[in-house]
């Protein structure tokens, strides 16, 4: 959707106008683990979750760019940072040119649930 002078949306795939849209969230981010870091694209739903639940695209472009709240965009982001979770990720390698890349989206998230990430380890210690 890109929006247009009069401020209607228009949509390039099916060649219509809206008069508005749902915004959603698509970005890409940086994971750490013991052994490296690796950049990540989030889509909409792991997106908000990664944010809180409660944020939505809507609301952030809201507040941030229409009402000029920048303390507030920074916030969102700062308290999702050096969080821990559980990712599950589609790694793909895709030809750009004359290049190869290794593609990885997050498909999945989970809080990080260091108890039951325990117990787990140890029914695996256990039945070695």
């Amino acid at each position: 959707m890109t929006q247009t002078t009069d401020g209607s949306y228009h949509c390039d795939r099916c060649n219509r106008t809206f008069e508005n849209c749902t915004r959603r969230f698509i970005f890409s981010a940086t994971v750490t683990d013991d052994t490296s870091t690796t950049w990540v694209s989030l889509f909409d739903e792991q997106a908000r979750q990664l944010l809180g639940g409660d944020v939505t695209a809507d609301d952030l472009n809201k507040r941030c760019f229409e009402n000029y709240d920048t303390d507030y965009f920074d916030s969102v982001f700062a308290k999702a940072q050096f969080t821990d979770w559980i990712a599950k990720c589609k790694v793909k390698q895709e030809m750009v040119g004359d290049e190869q890349r290794v593609k990885s989206t997050i498909y999945s998230l989970q809080k990080m649930d260091y108890a039951a990430e325990s117990r787990e380890l140890l029914k695996a210690l256990e039945a070695m």
